[in-house]
């Protein structure tokens, strides 16, 4: 593997987007390759940081154990995957690992000492925006999932479905879009209930109620996110991108940023612009009704 495809994935991160020539070639040559198989620990929770990671491919869950009225049980926080960065917390304050990574599938995940990062860091003031930008993003997310807490079981279910699609690069079936037919992407109640922060019992039946009113169809470890479910990623995906004027700039990366096609997207505009929710424009799209949008986004009002 040559230094030009590790470059290649660094320019795909965000943290070390945009930098020197020179400093690319610094990281590239410093890191180190390392292969995984699926469940084996990359770093735990109360290790020394010492290096931040690079995930070419597969996925990996950073989770922490917790104590329950039932003994000990692993909390998963989010799963990370192609083109993200892991363990960049402790390398910056100095602290203990905050977290377990796990590896959810065989991985394949470059290693960057943290003291390579840093002396690039010194010299590189895009890094430092990129890295200050990332933890600020970090910290958005970290806020809105403890904010989602007073939401039902249903809409962080869903919400939690709507990230798992918006990271997929599975096929649009005639009927929905696929999630969890491969192995690096199989979904289980366990997995789940981690995410959404409850009992697997109360995951298995929110599934079978959003099986009920069509949402989702299970076959086996598949789930297929049916049409209505991605307007609510097209709904979450316009507001997310609404700028303060109301308006969405045009972005040929929406259809695959929902998991659909541009077909598919063109659909789910013209059913918001019909229902007076947005109006499509040769620039984009302006917005006349975000409060629409967002109770379906939600998942509590349907087109």
């Amino acid at each position: 593997m040559g230094n030009d495809h590790l470059i290649a994935l660094l320019k795909s991160s965000e943290v070390f987007a945009d930098l020197d020539a020179a400093d690319y070639q610094l990281l590239s040559d410093k890191a180190k390759e390392r292969q995984f198989v699926a469940d084996e620990i990359i770093f735990l929770e109360g290790d020394t940081g010492g290096a931040l990671y690079l995930v070419e491919s597969g996925d990996v869950s950073i989770e922490s154990t917790t104590e329950s009225e039932e003994g000990y049980e692993t909390v998963i926080y989010v799963i990370r995957g192609t083109g993200d960065v892991i363990g960049e917390f402790a390398l910056f304050d100095e602290l203990t690992r905050s977290a377990t990574a796990r590896t959810v599938t065989p991985a394949k995940i470059w290693r960057l000492r943290g003291q390579d990062v840093l002396d690039c860091l010194e010299e590189s003031p895009e890094l430092a925006q990129n890295i200050i930008r990332y933890l600020c993003k970090k910290l958005r997310q970290a806020t809105k999932r403890h904010e989602g807490f007073s939401h039902t079981v249903r809409v962080r279910l869903l919400r939690e479905l709507r990230n798992i699609l918006a990271k997929s690069s599975d096929p649009v079936s005639a009927g929905g879009t696929v999630i969890g037919h491969k192995p690096r992407q199989k979904l289980n109640q366990e997995l789940l209930a981690s995410l959404v922060l409850c009992r697997r019992e109360v995951i298995s039946r929110t599934l079978k109620e959003l099986e009920h009113l069509g949402e989702i169809e299970r076959n086996k470890s598949d789930v297929i996110l049916r049409e209505r479910l991605r307007r609510v990623v097209a709904a979450e995906l316009l507001l997310a991108e609404m700028n303060p004027d109301g308006f969405v700039a045009a972005s040929t990366e929406f259809p695959a940023r929902i998991g659909t096609t541009p077909a598919h997207w063109a659909t789910v505009i013209d059913g918001f612009a019909n229902a007076g929710f947005l109006e499509s424009q040769p620039e984009g799209i302006q917005i006349l009704d975000a409060s629409a949008l967002r109770k379906i986004a939600d998942g509590d009002q349907r087109l």
